[in-house]
């Protein structure tokens, strides 16, 4: 499901758009806080008890700072993230982006019951060897056009930039855009 309805966050409205460059600059986004006490850090079975907990050890203290805002129509995302392990996102097919470094991002309305008729579920990854993004719908109608997402993988600093824009009408399949006040159900997986 996305998210819990007993907890609680405010997306700060910002009039001024976010420029979605892949460059997280001052005064684009508020940060977004208060979310640690809610994740759930996992790793797939077959990775090893040794090199889950060393993997876990490198995760425990924080890898990513995330960002965001909204201005009436869309919401706007950016986490720069630490590439734990290296970094890779050369997906063959779409579908498979899950299997690589990428953003998951879950929006559902505040009354969906798990994977209603309201429930989106987007990918987004960066494709550092063809130097082009890869976004991809897992579930609902909504579509990221061209202008939505911007990724970054600096390898000097070993870190990605995502910036995303999402239209929470579309997304949502709202009849109306969102206004002060307005809830949403809201999740995300961080894949590393």
């Amino acid at each position: 499901e996305a998210g819990e309805a007993s907890i609680k966050w405010n997306v700060p409205y910002q009039a001024i758009t976010p420029v979605l460059d892949g460059e997280i600059k001052k005064d684009e986004y508020a940060r977004f806080e208060n979310f640690e006490d809610y994740i759930g850090v996992a790793a797939s079975s077959n990775y090893g008890k040794e090199a889950t907990d060393a993997l876990y050890e490198k995760v425990k203290g924080g890898f990513f700072d995330a960002y965001w805002c909204w201005d009436g129509q869309y919401l706007y995302m950016a986490f720069d993230v630490d590439a734990i392990d290296g970094y890779n996102c050369t997906p063959s097919q779409d579908v498979m982006l899950f299997a690589y470094n990428c953003l998951q991002i879950g929006l559902a309305d505040v009354e969906a019951e798990g994977r209603d008729a309201t429930y989106t579920e987007l990918g987004f990854g960066y494709n550092q060897e063809k130097q082009e993004d890869v976004t991809f719908t897992w579930n609902g109608q909504y579509l990221t056009g061209a202008d939505d997402f911007t990724g970054k993988y600096d390898d000097a600093s070993k870190r990605i930039t995502y910036e995303l824009r999402i239209d929470l009408q579309q997304a949502l399949g709202w009849d109306k855009y969102p206004e002060n006040g307005d809830q949403c159900n809201f999740a995300f997986v961080m894949e590393v």
